[in-house]
């Protein structure tokens, strides 16, 4: 006697619960790659630590240190803190304990960074080193989580681990722990992608303004988030206009800076005009890399005297 199929049972593909992936399975990858985005961190510290111990930091330009705030430590903590604040980290911690001066080209770098160093600094007794260090830390972190979640609304679960651990082991990846803008830029412009990619606008253009308020070039998310309002909307003025302001706010982290610029020293280009006496211009990717290789001989030829 045949025994009759239960309701439902039908037309099942036989898909049972253990052909599925297991929780602990699908969330490997993830585990795996913040495993390598914060070992990566330790490593970096370590290299960091042990060149300052054993070549020394070398002498810098005095306009590139800042022993009072950006050296505060000393023995085996100066070598494994204080490099992260040379070059332009003395710029933001000097920014963010005296402000902006017209004549010494501070300007060129935008306030949002070393105004969170500078607030943030009163919850560490004034150590605006420690400071920097542990913001571009924390917004590396939120930038490894941002990127999983930004590459899974696309791929899987194995590809965004690749993605974040790439990230993570980059060779230009150590400025993402130093008291530069870099990790804080990075996380708003992630912030601006996902929530462009969720139609959430008004989020978008929040991230985008502080983008633009850390750096520059934050003005050109507008086009990604045009992009993708297109994509999403169309460009129906009469049903989207709210959301069309939404994306403008890019532009008022500019304004923002440039109303500053101008009441504080008259010339709301500032930022601009400062750019020169950093050696920074418009130029071909060629040029880049010309600069850098030079930048490259440069500084082994410190290391080596």
């Amino acid at each position: 006697m045949q025994i009759p199929e239960a309701p439902g049972v039908a037309g099942r593909t036989g898909v049972t619960s253990t052909d599925r992936p297991s929780r602990a399975a699908t969330r490997r990858p993830f585990r795996d790659a913040i495993a390598v985005a914060a070992g990566s961190r330790a490593f970096i510290f370590a290299v960091a630590f042990a060149s300052a111990a054993l070549i020394g930091i070398g002498d810098l330009p005095v306009g590139w240190r800042f022993p009072v705030r950006a050296e505060v430590f000393s023995g085996w903590l100066g070598s494994l803190f204080n490099p992260w604040a040379h070059w332009d980290g003395v710029w933001y911690i000097k920014i963010a304990t005296s402000g902006y001066a017209d004549a010494d080209g501070s300007t060129a770098f935008f306030p949002l960074f070393p105004m969170l160093v500078r607030y943030l600094g009163v919850l560490l007794n004034g150590n605006l080193l420690l400071t920097g260090i542990i913001i571009s830390l924390l917004c590396y972190a939120g930038s490894v989580w941002l990127l999983w979640r930004l590459v899974r609304q696309d791929f899987d679960e194995e590809i965004a681990g690749r993605a974040v651990v790439y990230l993570a082991v980059g060779p230009l990846s150590f400025f993402l722990q130093a008291v530069y803008t870099e990790s804080l830029f990075l996380l708003l412009t992630l912030a601006c992608f996902v929530f462009a990619r969720e139609g959430r606008w008004r989020l978008a253009g929040i991230m985008g303004l502080l983008a633009t308020l850390t750096r520059s070039t934050g003005v050109l998310l507008l086009v990604p988030m045009a992009y993708y309002y297109y994509d999403r909307c169309g460009w129906r003025l009469r049903k989207t206009d709210s959301h069309v302001a939404n994306l403008l706010m890019v532009f008022e982290g500019l304004l923002v800076w440039m109303t500053y610029l101008a009441l504080a020293f008259g010339k709301p280009l500032a930022f601009s005009s400062a750019q020169a006496q950093w050696e920074r211009s418009l130029g071909a990717p060629n040029y880049t890399v010309t600069k850098a290789v030079a930048a490259t001989v440069w500084g082994l030829r410190k290391v080596i005297s």
